[in-house]
């Protein structure tokens, strides 16, 4: 049986909007640019865009080298960075759409992430002693006299 493929792709897209509501405030993209070159703001403006429109934080700075994502991910600038929980996950370049960078990475690996099993709910009975009641045997004394 098929499906309407109308129906199919709102469906995917309603699921993607989910999990970017749901994850939005864990990413963070950062523009790079190189500090002694001119920056076209252009280049930035579809991420920051984005970003706005997407509740996703977002910030541009220049190149250092002694960041480890800038001396060892750029191949060439300008780029950016995507951050989750502001640890590094990867590098993408202006030729990129923003969108289907974030959309490939939130489907193929925040969604993935292994969810914290819920503790099964363990209702105990507490139990009850009461002492027992013993009568108590008089001890028999021997009479001598």
């Amino acid at each position: 049986m098929t499906t309407n493929p109308v129906i199919e792709n709102y469906v995917e897209s309603s699921h993607y909007h989910i999990l970017l509501k749901r994850y939005a405030h864990k990413l963070m993209i950062t523009g790079v640019y190189h500090w002694s070159k001119p920056v076209r703001e252009e280049q930035f403006d579809e991420a920051r865009f984005y970003c706005k429109d997407h509740h996703i934080t977002f910030k541009i700075e220049a190149f250092n080298d002694g960041i480890e994502e800038d001396r060892e991910m750029i191949e060439r600038l300008p780029a950016f960075h995507l951050y989750v929980d502001e640890e590094y996950e990867l590098t993408f370049y202006p030729e990129q759409k923003v969108e289907n960078v974030v959309k490939d990475y939130i489907t193929t690996h925040l969604d993935r992430r292994s969810k914290p099993k819920k503790k099964s709910w363990i209702f105990t009975v507490p139990t009850i002693s009461f002492p027992i009641f013993r009568l108590k045997k008089k001890l028999a004394s021997s009479s001598e006299s």
